[in-house]
């Protein structure tokens, strides 16, 4: 990893893990170093986001090494911000998100996304009835999904690049807020937003009340934070499909959020 270090940096400074996210994180001077598991995907957001103007919000996008590559030995960087997480504030969150996808509206899908696979992407597709749950998944844990996709009905909004995990990835220094780990799909705004607000009260405290900020027709808030639901809840299906506990429990923690009652399982 020190070397890694070494192709972003003249002298490789010294060097500190994160305590936080997937514990992979280094922060080694003013950028933060992260193993790359999709080269690829990563490759192209650092293409994708090089030559956007984000109008004053600090976005810890992906920084070139001193050879202009995007990924050195596995690693890829991203510029460092002080700032940290903090719960509520949600309004300002909403309004962070509102302020970044604006400024990522014209990046454009390229031909290779719909190739690209990972647990969060795939259980993306699950959330919008692309695909099916994996075969393996116990046929309880099929139950629960399919009760909630029936109640899905068409969403006629436009998509655009999104960043679908800001919930823990909005951090405040007293400046402007910062916004880290991008996570990205072409989805609705609004679904980035209903994300954003239902992994908040799930796993931050935040008051269920606080859906309200959605500023959506009640049903399509619905319809929205619904998907949002079912695309934390398949997560971990496509890490382990056999695994029912870590559904279940998954399930609890949304159980809040879901704007339903009578779900199978809960």
């Amino acid at each position: 990893m020190d070397e890694a270090v070494r192709r972003f940096f003249t002298d490789a400074p010294l060097h500190e893990r994160f305590p936080g996210g997937q514990g992979r994180s280094v922060h080694a001077g003013n950028l933060v170093l992260k193993p790359v598991d999709e080269v690829s995907k990563y490759e192209w957001l650092g293409d994708a986001l090089e030559g956007v103007d984000f109008h004053g919000l600090n976005v810890a996008a992906p920084v070139r090494s001193l050879k202009g590559m995007w990924c050195e030995q596995g690693w890829g960087a991203t510029r460092y911000f002080d700032g940290a997480f903090v719960e509520g504030r949600m309004a300002d969150k909403l309004a962070a998100s509102t302020d970044f996808h604006r400024a990522v509206r014209s990046v454009g899908k390229p031909a290779a996304f719909d190739a690209w696979t990972s647990p969060w992407t795939e259980a993306t597709r699950v959330a919008w009835s692309e695909r099916h749950v994996p075969d393996a998944a116990p046929d309880r844990v099929k139950a629960v999904v399919s009760s909630l996709q029936s109640r899905c009905e068409p969403v006629n909004l436009p998509s655009q690049f999104v960043h679908t995990d800001l919930a823990g990835n909005i951090l405040f220094d007293g400046g402007a807020p910062v916004v880290i780990d991008i996570s990205p799909a072409f989805r609705p705004v609004a679904y980035a937003h209903a994300v954003l607000v239902a992994d908040s009260v799930a796993w931050h405290r935040e008051p269920a009340a606080s859906l309200a900020l959605l500023e959506l027709p009640p049903s399509l808030r619905q319809q929205l934070v619904l998907r949002a639901v079912v695309f934390r809840l398949c997560v971990p299906l496509f890490f382990d499909a056999a695994n029912a506990a870590a559904f279940y429990a998954t399930l609890r923690e949304f159980e809040p959020v879901l704007p339903f009652e009578g779900i199978a399982g809960v």
